[in-house]
C-alpha cells in the first residue's frame, strides 16, 4: 500500500515544483470583488479577463444572439468565481465532519480552481 502512496506523493511534489516555477510559491487569485463589464471582468485594479466581442454577420442572428448570451453568462460566472470558491471551501469543512469520503471530490474541485494539486 505504501508504494502507490509514495509514487503518488512523488508525482504531487513534482507537479507542485513545476507549478511553483511558473506561479511562484504563494500565487493566489486576484482578491474579490470582481464584476462583469462590457468587455470582460474587472476588479479594483483592472481587468481580470477579457472577452472578445461577438461578430454579427447577415443571416446569422440566432448564432449571434446565442454567443452574446454565452459571453454574458461567462462573465457572470468568472465574476462569481472568488465567492463560489470561498463558499465551497466552507462546505468542504462542514462535510468533512459528516462524511469525509465524499470530501475528496470537493477538495479536487477546489484544487483545480486554486491551481494546486491535492
Amino acid at each position: 500500500m505504501s508504494a502507490p502512496h509514495t509514487a503518488q506523493s512523488f508525482v504531487r511534489a513534482a507537479l507542485a515544483a513545476e507549478r511553483e516555477q511558473w506561479t511562484g510559491p504563494s500565487a493566489q487569485h486576484t482578491p474579490a470583488p470582481w464584476w462583469p463589464t462590457e468587455s470582460g471582468v474587472r476588479d479594483r485594479g483592472g481587468y481580470i479577463a477579457h472577452t472578445h466581442s461577438v461578430q454579427r454577420y447577415e443571416g446569422q442572428d440566432e448564432r449571434y444572439a446565442l454567443e452574446v448570451a454565452q459571453r454574458e453568462a461567462d462573465k457572470l460566472l468568472i465574476a462569481a468565481a472568488p465567492d463560489l470558491l470561498k463558499q465551497l471551501q466552507h462546505v468542504v469543512r462542514f462535510f468533512d465532519q459528516i462524511n469525509p469520503a465524499d470530501v475528496e471530490r470537493y477538495r479536487a474541485a477546489i484544487a483545480k480552481a486554486a491551481g494546486s494539486v491535492s
